[in-house]
């Protein structure tokens, strides 16, 4: 079972997006894609010697690979989200939508899971001296067709904490990918197959090992 991957650190809301996409090859130790993400977002920040915002946010993308497994997931892909912060308080996710860059559409992504804990990270981590120690990791599903429209992710929390963007489409993916799924609406009636999102769960963000 083969994916494409996409991840991207997101700095600051106000930022542009560096997108790869890159096919994983399975090891036999676990590696999260979100947990890369933010060591490579620490990197960046260390080379740059600036002071990292108060909130980061990490979202990496799953798609399928190939015609069946796009049918098998329903036309959907995995957005995982990481966000990481200072102020537990403020960082609770309330929910992650799409908006469309005309404005027409505002699209309520639906979770995987129906909770999303915060965690408290050890505060000698190097993730929480370089960006907190509240950390909150939320796992959904995208319509395919919305990752090649003009448009961006963004999250909202509770408490009145500002909006955060986490990233702008439309994708560019270094690959050959039906043209249909850029149109194909999913189907509304249908869950995309849970054994095969489970797998995905467990392969790229190492859930339930």
């Amino acid at each position: 079972m083969r994916f494409l991957t996409l991840a991207i650190f997101t700095l600051v809301v106000s930022c542009s997006h560096s997108q790869k996409v890159k096919i994983e090859k399975k090891s036999e130790k676990c590696h999260s894609q979100l947990d890369q993400q933010i060591t490579v977002g620490m990197q960046t920040w260390e080379r740059q010697k600036k002071q990292p915002p108060k909130r980061v946010g990490v979202v990496d993308i799953v798609l399928p690979a190939n015609n069946k497994q796009y049918n098998d997931m329903n036309k959907m892909a995995i957005l995982a989200v990481s966000v990481i912060q200072k102020d537990p308080k403020k960082n609770s996710i309330k929910k992650i939508k799409f908006t469309s860059q005309e404005g027409k559409l505002d699209f309520h992504l639906p979770s995987i899971f129906p909770r999303a804990a915060i965690q408290e990270l050890l505060p000698e981590s190097k993730i929480a001296k370089a960006f907190g120690k509240y950390r909150q990791d939320i796992y959904l599903f995208i319509p395919v067709r919305f990752l090649f429209k003009p448009g961006k992710i963004v999250a909202e929390f509770q408490h009145g904490a500002s909006k955060l963007e986490l990233t702008q489409f439309p994708l560019k993916v270094d690959s050959s990918l039906d043209e249909k799924w850029k149109k194909e609406v999913e189907n509304y009636n249908k869950l995309p197959n849970p054994k095969l999102v489970i797998g995905l769960l467990e392969k790229y963000y190492c859930l339930g090992q």
